[in-house]
């Protein structure tokens, strides 16, 4: 007998996110000791920077934390599950075009696992059990979600908020993308299909990440990602603890600077808040890889040129 998905939002009260623009939600989730049920043990959230939040509770194994409505305790279960599994469940919810479209694009995110040697994802179309609860506040006809999924993903990308938010960016950017079809044969590649997406005449937060990602501060999206694998060797996120009396307050720095852009941010300056070893360790990667990279330029829907490395 297969396991349904079961839905909590009791777990909603007060959660706080700036608007996104792309309807895909997330939450970590756990299988019952039954087997018989997969349920979120975290709020449904757009924002991805919860994890985070998460992440750093795990790292310091704090008995509480809490940002912008999430309440997360140190877990046994979820240190246990992130060390020495090889497979975590996430749930995602969002409008059903938004699903299919992530479902019809699973190829490319198996394209990039390959290129990093990990495990590929997989899709659980389980039933979705009635809502546990729901709080008056928070339903999910209000925030887009008209279906659910379930997926297992390889925990080395749950190590440290720089793998989690580059994974949940691909889970993003590809369900909010009707991909070309014309074009599967000739990628071969993640960075053929991310040129390919930039190519599109859309707008989004999204399409600007990306193009940030290819070109600000002489970023090389390429060495990011051939030599992804080496930040499994980063610690969960980049604050120590003689850090966290320093910035005043960690709970929002936590948020807020732990992810991907905080790299780039951290390559024109480096405030108290930047993600300091990681930007390290970019710089060491682009100046590698800048004698050997070719720019080309294109031109994004305002009319901006931007570059990108090949």
């Amino acid at each position: 007998m297969e396991p349904s998905i079961l839905i909590d939002t009791t777990m909603q009260t007060g959660i706080a996110e700036d608007p996104q623009r792309t309807p895909l939600h997330y939450a970590l989730a756990k299988e019952s000791e039954d087997g018989l049920t997969i349920s979120n043990i975290m709020p449904i959230v757009k924002c991805r920077d919860f994890f985070s939040d998460i992440l750093y509770t795990q790292s310091f194994k704090l008995d509480k934390f809490y940002r912008y409505g999430l309440t997360w305790s140190y877990s046994e279960w979820l240190e246990d599950t992130r060390l020495n599994k090889d497979y975590m469940y996430l749930i995602l919810g969002s409008e059903e075009s938004v699903i299919d479209n992530l479902k019809s694009n699973i190829h490319l995110v198996h394209l990039l696992e390959a290129e990093m040697k990990m495990r590929p994802t997989i899709i659980h179309e389980y039933p979705t059990q009635q809502i546990v609860n729901p709080h008056e506040k928070w339903r999910l006809t209000d925030n887009d979600i008209t279906n659910f999924i379930c997926i297992s993903f390889d925990t080395k990308w749950f190590k440290n908020s720089i793998l989690m938010n580059f994974y949940t960016f691909i889970l993003r950017l590809y369900a909010a993308q009707e991909v070309r079809g014309t074009c599967l044969l000739e990628w071969s590649t993640t960075i053929d299909v991310f040129k390919e997406i930039l190519s599109y005449n859309l707008e989004g937060s999204d399409m600007g990440f990306l193009r940030t990602l290819f070109y600000k501060e002489g970023i090389y999206l390429e060495q990011l990602i051939y030599n992804w694998r080496a930040w499994l060797n980063e610690p969960y996120q980049p604050y120590q603890v003689s850090e966290e009396d320093a910035i005043g307050n960690p709970a929002s720095m936590v948020h807020t600077h732990s992810c991907l852009i905080s790299l780039f941010n951290g390559i024109k300056r480096s405030p108290e808040c930047t993600v300091k070893p990681w930007v390290k360790a970019v710089k060491e990667l682009v100046k590698e890889g800048e004698e050997e990279a070719e720019v080309l330029t294109g031109q994004d829907s305002d009319g901006d040129t931007f570059a990108l490395s090949v």
